[in-house]
């Protein structure tokens, strides 16, 4: 291999290697594109221990072409383990409108609990403004809103890394949500995989301190991870 052969593979392999460390994390989805995952958690609900397991399904709607986009998700075959107990929960539908940012801006259902637009935010991935590397960082501030019941909360984002997951490649995204508001403020610590494909979910593992889970009697702490089938 002559120099000038070995300078341009360097050339080609630095260009392919930056191409492929900067995302901007914007989802390539359609309508119809649906999404089925398996839902487990551990929580600490009035001083003792819940397990939780059940499926999400969650199917695009409507796509803007600004890049807003609907989420229609049913969560189902919901069990609960309290007390000694088994409980089935019953199915429960919903759909959330995003900004193409990742920011919540409606969700609907038979019956909307202000909580769980708190909830919702606990695991929000707001996008950067511009492309980042892996190591890179951003932060993210959002207001209280009066309508929606949603509190101030304050976000940092890390992009961790790439990862396999089973056949699919991911980046690793780490966040840290805080409530900037209240007497009990929610908090979590996320870890986010976006498949590199369509950068939409393959895995979350969230710990969460203070959660508002609509329902429950309290403030609730524990883990709750998603993991994508198919």
């Amino acid at each position: 291999m002559n120099r000038r052969t070995l300078v341009a593979l360097v050339l080609s392999l630095a260009i392919v290697g930056v191409a492929n460390a900067d995302y901007t994390f914007k989802p390539n989805i359609k309508v119809k594109d649906d999404f089925h995952y398996k839902l487990k958690g551990t929580l600490q609900i009035a001083g003792q221990e819940a397990t939780l397991d059940g499926t999400l399904d969650r199917k695009i709607v409507e796509v803007k072409e600004n890049g807003d986009y609907t989420v229609e998700e049913t969560q189902s075959n919901t069990k609960v383990q309290f007390g000694g107990q088994e409980m089935n929960l019953p199915d429960n539908t919903s759909t959330t409108s995003y900004t193409a940012a990742g920011d919540i801006v409606e969700i609907k259902s038979d019956k909307v609990d202000p909580l769980e637009y708190r909830f919702a935010n606990m695991s929000l991935f707001h996008l950067p403004d511009a492309a980042v590397a892996e190591g890179g960082t951003w932060t993210y501030e959002a207001k209280s809103n009066d309508k929606t019941g949603a509190v101030g909360f304050k976000a940092t984002y890390k992009v961790v890394g790439e990862e396999k997951i089973g056949n699919r490649t991911t980046v690793k995204i780490s966040m840290s949500i805080k409530e900037s508001e209240g007497s009990e403020p929610a908090s979590s610590e996320c870890l986010l995989w976006l498949d590199t494909t369509d950068m939409m979910p393959v895995k979350t593992e969230n710990n969460l301190t203070n959660a508002p889970i609509p329902g429950a009697p309290g403030p609730v702490s524990g883990k709750i991870g998603t993991t994508r089938e198919g």
